[in-house]
């Protein structure tokens, strides 16, 4: 009997043994279960914290190309309006002054005195409307003058240069010691000299300073002319020019005395209160 037990504690013994063994692993593992988990929970939030920052890359590049594309659309606007200005201004100055016709060639000689026609009177200036302005012609010769190919031409001094304005061809003559007239249409004309009219009714002559008239014969040579309110050149005789008109009252300016030609306006010109339109001068300050 006593035999019989003792090996049966043994192997009682050795199996709780071997069942503590077991036991103990289970922890290790679990353990080494929860590590694994750990670990994979980390690479998942890295992986995913990667694509995250990718997404922030991808939305920022689109709004940095909208900044660039901004900035040169401003530029490009800018720099076309500078240039359209600069055009602009450039068509503005090379636009140029209007010239109604250009004269004949103009020189500071005129034709000896008494020996020609003679611009003698001119009213370009009234009060009001100018509606009564004329140009008188005086024959100093001892001869009748043919006028077929003559002309009187107005120069506009203002333009600094020698610019026509206005050019009237002449026909008919002028009697020895005679007077001729180119006058507005309607002009009362109570000498009786011939006459011929200006196109308008009024505002013909202009009354700017400087201004003048010229008379070219029928070879185109300037015989006669006269600047008034400023010198000319090629239309001022002698250096000096002709008094200016009255816009104020009745008046013109006149050779005083009648027919006096020097070769020079400031000289043989004068103002006159007293208009004698075909007829001899009369000089009244």
């Amino acid at each position: 009997m006593r035999r019989l037990w003792f090996p049966l504690f043994l192997v009682l013994a050795g199996a709780c043994a071997a069942s503590g063994e077991d036991d103990g692993d289970l922890p290790t593992d679990a353990g080494s279960k929860k590590d694994v988990k750990t670990d994979s929970k980390g690479e998942v939030d890295a992986d995913e914290e990667e694509d995250a920052s990718e997404e922030e890359l991808d939305s920022s590049a689109p709004s940095d190309s909208g900044v660039k594309d901004t900035s040169v659309k401003d530029t490009s606007v800018n720099d076309t309006s500078v240039k359209d200005t600069s055009v602009k201004d450039t068509s503005v100055k090379d636009t140029s002054t209007p010239v109604v016709d250009s004269g004949p060639p103009l020189s500071d000689a005129s034709a000896p005195p008494g020996t020609t026609l003679l611009i003698n009177e001119i009213d370009y200036d009234q009060p009001n409307i100018d509606s009564a302005e004329f140009v008188e012609l005086y024959n100093p010769t001892a001869s009748a003058i043919n006028l077929s190919g003559y002309k009187i031409v107005f120069y506009n001094g203002a333009l600094k240069a020698s610019v026509d304005y206005l050019q009237i061809q002449l026909s008919g003559q002028v009697p020895a010691g005679g007077y001729f007239l180119i006058a507005a249409p309607g002009f009362k004309n109570d000498a009786g000299a011939s006459l011929i009219s200006f196109a308008d009714a009024s505002n013909n002559i202009q009354n700017g300073d400087p201004d003048g008239v010229v008379l070219f014969d029928n070879t185109n040579t300037k015989i006669d002319s006269v600047s008034y309110g400023g010198t000319m050149p090629g239309v001022t005789e002698g250096g000096t020019s002709a008094p200016t008109d009255s816009n104020t009252g009745i008046g013109s300016i006149i050779r005083s005395p009648n027919g006096t030609d020097s070769n020079v306006n400031g000289t043989d010109w004068k103002f006159t209160s007293k208009i004698t339109p075909g007829a001899e001068n009369i000089l009244v300050p």
